[in-house]
């Protein structure tokens, strides 16, 4: 994926509060492989919630998808030029709660969430 292409396409990916923290938390802990439900005690969201957004995230390269169904395992990419992207782009922007949570407000007010 080219520099551009790829950072458009994280972009596109992250546009809620709930994606955002999902991809953080795998960038800060990349050697973790769970499921929706061990992911959603980690980040304090219900499995459902955690579940609807998985696919998409997969789907855009930032996370690796293990299985099927609700015992699908997941992990963060293992493609680098996504994850200079995500540490460039978001980690040292994002990096604490109340900073997403401006950020939650920001999309809100563009209509984005």
């Amino acid at each position: 994926m080219a520099g551009h292409d790829c950072s458009r396409q994280v972009g596109q990916a992250i546009d809620n509060l709930v994606k955002l923290e999902l991809v953080m938390f795998f960038h800060e802990n990349p050697e973790t492989l769970d499921d929706a439900c061990g992911i959603s005690r980690r980040l304090g969201y219900s499995p459902e919630v955690i579940e609807s957004f998985m696919p998409e995230l997969v789907a855009a390269g930032l996370l690796m998808q293990h299985g099927q169904g609700p015992g699908a395992l997941y992990r963060y990419t293992q493609d680098p030029e996504v994850r200079r992207v995500v540490e460039g782009d978001y980690s040292s922007r994002y990096q604490t709660k109340a900073e997403r949570r401006r950020l939650e407000s920001a999309l809100a007010a563009k209509g984005v969430v």
